[in-house]
């Protein structure tokens, strides 16, 4: 039984690079087993989001998705890189207007974002009627949990309440402050949590996905040990890790999911 709690600080990472943009930049130029996991991830968004004009990515962190994804899209961030469309966005009060977009998507963000009822809220705004909100996130399942404390990589607290706007889940003063059990209070009774929204949302798609593709990636922004994989062990991983999805309260290590403003 693993504890409900567990909080790791920055200077505790036994993983390297934690939060260098530059580094996960030229990565997947050398990590075929990154590329991988990459273009499973992006591809999943350009399917939700084909044949829609206004796109805006969240939180795009190392801007991948402007290499996997051939549509025009918009990436935003906090920081103010010169690869970005738009710098120095605040994701929980945008400069964007009102029902402005037809699709926004975010990767790894919401465990990082102080308060998620007033993330969705924005997304909500900028939105337009019948407009996607496409999540790449954490599950924070057995083992992710397991990976959490022998990495001492990030955090996660499973009492605390995603419902209070007042409440502030991680450290507004410091981006790669997370929690990462929110993706999953989230979802596991997203009923609940789009009750307390300004503007509600229906699920389109929801899965849970990657195993030992996640693992054997050597970390998207993070370095982590990793053996370099052929195409063919590759697409088998990731036929096992589909295989291993079915048991999402121990195995998968992210969600994908397709949300739709109503």
């Amino acid at each position: 039984m693993l504890p409900r709690k567990v909080i790791n600080l920055h200077h505790e990472n036994r993983l390297k690079n934690e939060g260098n943009i530059i580094n996960a930049l030229k990565k997947i130029d050398t990590n075929k087993n990154l590329d991988f996991l990459l273009q499973r991830r992006f591809s999943y968004i350009e399917k939700n989001i084909e044949g829609l004009d206004n796109v805006l990515e969240l939180g795009c962190g190392a801007g991948h998705s402007k290499k996997y994804i051939k549509q025009n899209i918009k990436i935003s961030d906090l920081t103010n890189y010169e690869f970005l469309d738009y710098k120095n966005v605040d994701c929980l009060n945008t400069p964007f207007e009102d029902s402005s977009y037809d699709a926004v998507f975010s990767l790894s963000l919401i465990h990082h974002i102080p308060n998620p009822i007033k993330l969705f809220n924005e997304v909500g705004r900028i939105l337009k009627k019948g407009g996607k909100y496409i999540i790449l996130d954490i599950n924070a399942s057995f083992f992710f949990k397991l990976i959490t404390i022998l990495t001492k990589s990030e955090k996660y607290d499973f009492d605390v309440n995603i419902y209070d706007e007042k409440i502030n889940l991680t450290n507004p003063n410091d981006p790669f402050d997370s929690n990462n059990a929110v993706p999953k209070l989230i979802f596991d009774n997203f009923q609940k949590f789009n009750n307390e929204l300004k503007y509600n949302f229906e699920i389109n798609d929801f899965r849970y996905q990657e195993f030992f593709t996640f693992i054997n990636s050597g970390g998207v922004i993070l370095d982590s040990p990793h053996i370099p994989f052929n195409n063919f062990l590759l697409k088998s991983f990731d036929k096992l890790d589909n295989f291993l999805s079915k048991f999402n309260k121990i195995f998968p290590l992210h969600i994908y999911c397709c949300l739709q403003k109503k």
